[in-house]
């Protein structure tokens, strides 16, 4: 005995309808037209800030309780972890900066737009 096919899928299931304004609310529609791996991108360097501070904080702390030399590498892996999370979070965000933004033109002079020459009284 062969096994039964499934039934097939209806089209008004198979791909949701195209209303306006329906991605209005997610954040990808709102950051890069609907390209969600920007967004991704972005958490992922603001999460990355995070983790090296806590990373850093809880080996102090357990380098403190190993030691008995409470709060001496708790505070000073922390700082460090402060220091190099944000210095981290700086160059990627100055990266995807770079990386997203368009080029500027380096034939526009004065004289291309009339309304910047214009000198106010």
């Amino acid at each position: 005995m062969s096994p039964v096919p499934p039934p097939p899928i209806p089209p008004e299931l198979q791909e949701p309808p195209n209303r306006p304004g329906r991605h209005a609310s997610r954040p990808s529609a709102r950051f890069g037209g609907g390209d969600r791996s920007q967004v991704m991108i972005a958490g992922s360097v603001a999460m990355s800030f995070g983790y090296a501070v806590i990373g850093c904080a809880l080996l102090g702390g357990l380098i403190d309780w190993v030691f008995n030399t409470t709060p001496v590498w708790l505070m000073t892996l922390s700082i460090l972890g402060l220091i190099g999370g944000a210095y981290r979070f700086v160059k990627d965000a100055l990266h995807l900066l770079k990386a997203n933004t368009p080029p500027i033109s380096k034939s526009r002079t004065p004289r291309d737009h009339p309304q910047d020459d214009q000198i106010e009284p």
